[in-house]
C-alpha cells in the first residue's frame, strides 16, 4: 500500500504545479462508461445476498422454492424456456421458483428496482417477481427472482474495489466484457459514456494527456486505472496513455483509505478535487488561451477573452449539485477573472432537466449559468485546441 499512498500524495502536489490551460475532470461510471439506461453495455456486478431470516411468519421462506404469480408475458416466456413448460403467456400462472443464495445485478438494474430490494437482513421488500436483463455473457444466470428477498452486504461492491493478490483487474475486466456485449447485442447498446469523446480528445496527444484527471468513487488502486488506459490504447480507443517522459494522468480514487485527505464524504471529496484543479489553474504561469466570454451578455455578442478553462463531467445528481454550488460560489470571486468554469452533466435527460442548470453543458459565471454554445462544445472536443501541462512532480511529500 505504500506505493498507493505515494501516488495519492504526489497527485495532490502535482495538482499544484500543473500548468495546463484546459483541464478536464472526469467521473467514470455513467460518465466515461455507459452503465445506466436501456442501452448500457457496461455492467459492473453488484452482488446481492438472499435473506436468511424472515421478519414475519406469514412470509414464505426464501430457503425453499417460493410460490409466485407470473403475469407478464416475458416472465412466462422465460419460465417456459428455462423449465421446458408450455404455459399460456397471455394468462397469469402460479409457479414455484428456487432463489439463488446470491445474485449479481448491474447498476442500472439495482437503481431501477431500488425500492424493491430487502430493507434489512430480516425485513423483506417487494415480493412480486421481476425478470432481470438478458446478458449474453452470463446466459446461465437465474433471471427470474423476487427482489424483496435480496439485500446488499459486505461484498456488494467487490468489483468496484481493488483486486486482491494476483487476481484480475476488475475495471479492465468490466471493460473487456462491455465490449463483448456491444458486439453480441448490437445497436443501440454502447459501453462509452457521454464524456468519452471529450476524454479521447484530451488523450489524443502526449502533451495533453496530463490535462485529463479522473475522480471516482470506485476504490481501485491508481495503477489499475492506468492498466485500463493501456488496454484502451492497445484497442485503438485512445491514442495515448502517457504524457511527456512517460508520466501518467492523475486519478483521484476516492474510496481508497488515503483519499481521506480530500474530506469525509464522497461529495466533499469530489468538490475538493474541483477546488484543487481551479486553484492550480489560478496559480499557473502558463499563457492563457482565447475562449468565448463566460458571461451570457458578452457571449451573446461573440466576444472572446483570454482565460484558462476547467471542465467537470459527472452524472450523479448529488455530486453534480454540489459541484454546481461550488462553481457558482467560485464564479463570484476573484477566480472568475482567470478561469472559465464548465459543468458537463452526463446524467439522464430527466436528471439534467431537474438539475439546477437544466443543460448538458453549462458555463458558470457571475453566480449564474448559461448553456454552452455548439461552437464552444466543438472546440473543447478538438484535440489541437488542448494544450499541455509542464508535467512536473514534487516528491517532497513522500
Amino acid at each position: 500500500m505504500s506505493g498507493v499512498r505515494f501516488s495519492l500524495l504526489a497527485i495532490v502536489v502535482f495538482s499544484q504545479v500543473c500548468t495546463a490551460k484546459v483541464v478536464g475532470l472526469f467521473d467514470i461510471d455513467g460518465t466515461l462508461n455507459n452503465d445506466k439506461g436501456a442501452s448500457s453495455a457496461w455492467r459492473t456486478p453488484w452482488l446481492l445476498k438472499r435473506l436468511d431470516h424472515m421478519h414475519s411468519l406469514f412470509q414464505q421462506s426464501p430457503n425453499k422454492p417460493v410460490e409466485v404469480e407470473l403475469s407478464e408475458p416475458a416472465q412466462i416466456t422465460y419460465y417456459n424456456q428455462r423449465y421446458g413448460t408450455h404455459h399460456d403467456v397471455n394468462s397469469p400462472v402460479r409457479v414455484a421458483i428456487a432463489l439463488p443464495q446470491q445474485i449479481a445485478v448491474s447498476y442500472d438494474e439495482y437503481s431501477r428496482y431500488q425500492d424493491l430490494w430487502a430493507k434489512s437482513e430480516t425485513i423483506a421488500g417487494a415480493l412480486k417477481p421481476i425478470l432481470l436483463d438478458y446478458d449474453p455473457l452470463r446466459q446461465n444466470k437465474e433471471r427470474l427472482i423476487v427482489p424483496g428477498y435480496f439485500r446488499t452486504f459486505d461484498l456488494t461492491f467487490k468489483y468496484y474495489r481493488e483486486r486482491s493478490g494476483g487476481g484480475k483487474n476488475y475495471i479492465v475486466q468490466d471493460y473487456d466484457q462491455a465490449k463483448q456485449r456491444v458486439q453480441a447485442l448490437g445497436a443501440p447498446f454502447e459501453w462509452k459514456g457521454r464524456a468519452f469523446a471529450l476524454f479521447q480528445a484530451f488523450m489524443a496527444h502526449p502533451e495533453t494527456v496530463l490535462n485529463a484527471q479522473r475522480f471516482t468513487s470506485r476504490g481501485h488502486r491508481v495503477d489499475e486505472y492506468w492498466e485500463w488506459d493501456d488496454r484502451m490504447v492497445a484497442d485503438g480507443e485512445l491514442a495515448f496513455a502517457t504524457g511527456p517522459e512517460g508520466k501518467r494522468p492523475i486519478v483521484h480514487s476516492l474510496s481508497q483509505p488515503e483519499a481521506r485527505i480530500y474530506g469525509q464524504s464522497l461529495v466533499e471529496k469530489k468538490v475538493a478535487v474541483v477546488k484543487g484543479a481551479a486553484e492550480a489553474l489560478f496559480r499557473t504561469t502558463a499563457p492563457k488561451h482565447r475562449e468565448l466570454a463566460p458571461d451570457a451578455e458578452r457571449a451573446a455578442r461573440g466576444i472572446e477573452v483570454e482565460t484558462h478553462t476547467v471542465i467537470v463531467a459527472d452524472d450523479e445528481p448529488s455530486y453534480v449539485a454540489a459541484i454546481a454550488d461550488y462553481m457558482v460560489n467560485l464564479s463570484g470571486s476573484y477566480f472568475a477573472d482567470r478561469i472559465k468554469l464548465v459543468l458537463f452533466n452526463t446524467g439522464s435527460d430527466e436528471e439534467v432537466a431537474h438539475a439546477r442548470f437544466p443543460w448538458r453543458w453549462t458555463v458558470i459565471s457571475d453566480r449564474s449559468g448559461r448553456p454552452a454554445t455548439e461552437a464552444e462544445i466543438q472546440k473543447w472536443h478538438e484535440p489541437k485546441r488542448l494544450e499541455g501541462c509542464e508535467g512536473r512532480l514534487v516528491t517532497e511529500a513522500q
